[in-house]
């Protein structure tokens, strides 16, 4: 079993404990302190066949990947990027913290026909950024005198002068008619909102911005949002109840903001009840990853999960499962809180 694991000794420590003593693993990592006090304690503690790499895992030396290729890779670093399947096995495992339109999720993807297949199921995270030429440069902008910046993960960023009159004043409040519980989460949602919305981005608002942003997104979870013209749109939610198990029971609702406060919100508020009606309580979405060939001539397609970036070397494609009026038993299960 040969294995690759970004990052410190103490996970190598227990990637060799699961690969045995016949195993083989290699730890990466760019920043020399890492590596030097990994080459130091290891063999310390009875670890000395771990191998201890001192490289950029953006572009993993060819002398690194042992004959046969990794059977699993585990990457312990903030990565929108997918640049080791040719360096993993047909039916390897490998495990991320990928960073899809800003969101972060750790996957776990398995190598079929040679690309990477996503496994159930997605879980929000959040690791440290990545460092080097795999880098994540976010493209930020800043509104004038409001202190609101919106982020655009994927694609071109939208000028953002001309919105700081529509965020002066108070915004419409379109509904949606689509609840959440208080304990509920919706990342779900948030992630469909990406790929659905051309021009999706991401608001965060400073504590003390001269705005007129009602409930402000969490500093540490920007909201979901798009602009249109001079009007941008912001998802957030409002509490309608007490809900069941007395935490709280929320409407989605639609902030908009200028003279498309109505047009702009609309559209939002019809992918939400597109979303509730088609793909929430359905299965995890399905991410499919390839290589990137010198002569794959496909366009890149932002609203899917392709990023823009010099060093890119994947292709990767966003399917979602739609529910169904009789959903599987397991998943039956998971929904009423794993009982049977």
């Amino acid at each position: 079993m040969r294995r690759l694991l970004g990052s410190g000794g103490y996970n190598a420590a227990l990637i060799a404990e699961l690969a045995g003593p016949t195993g083989h693993v290699t730890t990466l990592d760019i920043d020399p302190a890492v590596t030097d006090r990994t080459t130091r304690f290891l063999p310390e503690t009875g670890y000395g066949r771990i191998r201890v790499v001192t490289a950029d895992a953006e572009h993993l030396p060819a002398e690194v990947v042992p004959d046969g290729e990794f059977n699993a890779i585990v990457v312990t670093v903030d990565t929108w990027d997918l640049p080791w399947i040719d360096a993993l096995a047909e039916g390897g495992r490998l495990v991320a913290p990928v960073r899809l339109h800003g969101y972060h999720w750790a996957i776990s993807f398995t190598k079929r026909d040679g690309a990477l297949h996503s496994d159930e199921p997605l879980i929000v995270c959040g690791f440290f950024a990545m460092q080097g030429d795999g880098a994540w440069h976010r493209n930020r902008r800043t509104v004038p005198g409001t202190g609101v910046h919106l982020s655009w993960e994927d694609g071109t960023p939208l000028p953002v002068d001309e919105l700081a009159p529509a965020l002066t004043c108070e915004p419409t409040v379109t509904h949606t008619h689509v609840t959440v519980g208080g304990q509920e989460p919706f990342d779900a949602l948030t992630l469909y909102l990406a790929g659905a919305l051309p021009g999706f981005c991401r608001l965060s608002v400073d504590s003390d911005g001269d705005n007129g942003v009602l409930n402000p997104p969490p500093k540490h979870w920007p909201g979901a949002a798009i602009v249109r013209g001079n009007s941008p749109a912001r998802l957030a939610t409002e509490r309608i109840g007490d809900g069941d198990d007395g935490k709280g029971l929320y409407e989605f609702v639609v902030h908009g903001h200028g003279t498309r406060g109505h047009l702009a919100p609309q559209e939002m508020v019809e992918q939400v009840r597109h979303w509730q009606h088609n793909h929430r309580g359905a299965l995890c979405p399905r991410i499919t990853a390839r290589q990137l060939r010198p002569a794959d001539q496909r366009p890149r397609t932002a609203r899917i999960c392709q990023e823009a970036h010099p060093h890119h070397r994947g292709l990767a494609d966003l399917s979602r499962p739609r529910c169904t009026a009789h959903r599987p038993r397991e998943l039956q299960r998971r929904m009423n809180g794993g009982t049977s």
